[in-house]
């Protein structure tokens, strides 16, 4: 495995590298080591010929684009049965994001994880496009219901004016739609609001 690594080092930088290219590298370490952690996966990783030329800051810069490949797969088809759980979940998975984001988690009819998409980064305006593109993810995952999650990085969860009125809108058209629209959370400081448990929605 290293003289493979040390050879797509040689031909290429990791800058230039396609997903498949990066995943290839280090598919056959993590499926031996059976990696499940970022401290662990950091270690295996800066003893590989691969970083030798990276600085400390690309090393971790690649290493959480490897730890957030494992996090969305392992993701997958996991089932929460509650709010409570998932935003539990979602608070710590994003809490420490320092820019907004909106996604929309599809599930399946026994509420079991189909995706996680993020849908907005940056600020989110609430524009027209942005409702287009959660009934897309969701009608593209073959949802049967679906939650959005996005962050706030001042780690003040209360909605503001235009949340509220983002989630009625979602809320309206997906009764129209005949998908189940489950919840709108809020994550932060590693807590999270239910618009549901608020009685928001």
């Amino acid at each position: 495995m290293k003289n493979n690594i040390k050879n797509i080092a040689e031909a290429k930088a990791v800058p230039e590298m396609s997903r498949t290219e990066l995943l290839s590298v280090i598919k056959e370490d993590l499926v031996s080591k059976g990696i499940t952690t970022l401290d662990y996966l950091f270690n295996d990783l800066n003893e590989n010929v691969l970083f030798d030329s990276l600085s400390p800051v690309a090393q971790h810069a690649y290493v959480k684009f490897l730890a957030d490949e494992l996090s969305d797969k392992s993701d997958k088809f996991m089932k929460f049965t509650s709010s409570v759980e998932l935003g539990t979940y979602l608070a710590n998975k994003y809490s420490n994001l320092e820019h907004e984001e909106l996604h929309v988690i599809s599930v399946d009819i026994h509420n079991r994880v189909l995706a996680d998409d993020c849908i907005t980064v940056g600020s989110i305006d609430r524009s027209i496009a942005v409702p287009r593109d959660v009934f897309r993810s969701a009608i593209m995952n073959n949802a049967a219901g679906f939650f959005i999650m996005h962050n706030h990085p001042s780690c003040d969860l209360q909605p503001s004016p235009n949340d509220v009125h983002f989630t009625e809108s979602i809320s309206s058209l997906a009764k129209t739609m005949n998908i189940r629209f489950l919840d709108h959370l809020i994550v932060g400081g590693g807590s999270y609001l239910s618009l549901r448990e608020n009685k928001i929605l």
